[in-house]
Formats: structure tokens, C-alpha cells, sequence
């Protein structure tokens, strides 16, 4: 895909999602996965041997925040890996990996500007089914979708916006089930 039909494309995503999400401002419970059925591995949940110490006593805060640092660990090195290991079935998180891995692919990156992105406000907001619900906001920095000769082909301003997150653990792990960006009022 030639690099300013990929921006075209990427560029209401990665609005929306910088952060791996889309808009939807009502709380979202999704369905927990099936306990009765045998284990299955997805595309974006890889097996692993026990969870270490740390796993098991990080909160679901520490979680969301160490989440948040991956999604732009991704965008900054096309390393989509982590980022989809720490998801569990998230539609918005595969997308956003997916059009990541696409720019880096097609010869391009993602840029941050100055500054480090920082979740604030981070609050549970409800629960069911093993799944935690949190709202949160995060502050980021500007960003560029550069083209595979270092030419900005987008940019955007960074800034506050506001964010849903639910998370389930899993054999001792945390993941994210889903992400939705919160409409501003």
C-alpha cells in the first residue's frame, strides 16, 4: 500500500486508538471466556509457564499503566508482540497492532513528540463476571506517521482524552478484553 493511502487509511484509527481503542461511551461487558471448555491459545494470547511473582501481585492499575507504556513501546519500534500477549480476545487492540504492524511493513514508523504519555485518573468503575471496568485518562504527547523516507505523511496533536478499560485475569495475568474511547463531553 503506497504510504499516504496507509496514513489515509490509519489516520481516524490512530486518532481514535494511539491508545488501542475506539469510541463507545457506554461501560462494555464483554462475556468472560468459558472456564468448562479446554484452554485454547488465540492469535493474541501465548502460552506461558507459570506466572512469575510479579504477575500475580501486580494490581489491575499497574496493569492498565504497564498496558498503556506497551501500546506506545509498539508504536514506537512496529514490535506488535507484547502489546498482543497482554490482550485477551480485544477487537480494538488486534486492529490497532494490525494497521501498527502495517506502517512498519510498508517501511514506515510512528514518532512521539517531546514528552512521556501518562495515565491519570485511573478509577474502577464496575464489574461483572470477572471482568473490571476502569475509566482512566491519558495525556500523550504529539505523534507523526512517517512515510519509508522519514516524511511525515500525518500528525496529530496528542493532548487528554478519556478512556474504558476492562481487564480479566487470567491464570494470574492480567488482560484486556476491551478499550473504548470515551466521548468527550
Amino acid at each position: 500500500m503506497r504510504p499516504h493511502l496507509l496514513a489515509t487509511s490509519v489516520a481516524v484509527l490512530l486518532a481514535l486508538t494511539l491508545a488501542g481503542c475506539s469510541d463507545d461511551p457506554q461501560p462494555i461487558i464483554e462475556p468472560a471466556p468459558s472456564t468448562t471448555a479446554a484452554p485454547s491459545v488465540t492469535p493474541n494470547e501465548t502460552p506461558s509457564s507459570t506466572p512469575t511473582p510479579e504477575a500475580e501481585s501486580e494490581s489491575a492499575k499497574d496493569f492498565i499503566r504497564r498496558w498503556q507504556d506497551e501500546a506506545f513501546d509498539m508504536q514506537a519500534t512496529g514490535d506488535t508482540s507484547a502489546y498482543l500477549a497482554m490482550s485477551l480476545r480485544c477487537e480494538s487492540c488486534d486492529s490497532l497492532a494490525a494497521k501498527v504492524a502495517e506502517i512498519y511493513a510498508d517501511g514506515g514508523s510512528v514518532r512521539s513528540g517531546t514528552g512521556t504519555s501518562t495515565v491519570t485518573r485511573l478509577k474502577r468503575v464496575g464489574g461483572s463476571s470477572g471482568v473490571s471496568i476502569f475509566d482512566y485518562t491519558l495525556d500523550s504527547p504529539s505523534s507523526s506517521i512517517l512515510d519509508q523516507r522519514g516524511e511525515v505523511v500525518e500528525r496529530f496533536s496528542g493532548g487528554s482524552e478519556d478512556y474504558q478499560i476492562n481487564v480479566i485475569k487470567r491464570r494470574g495475568q492480567w488482560k484486556v478484553v476491551r478499550v473504548s474511547r470515551l466521548a468527550q463531553p
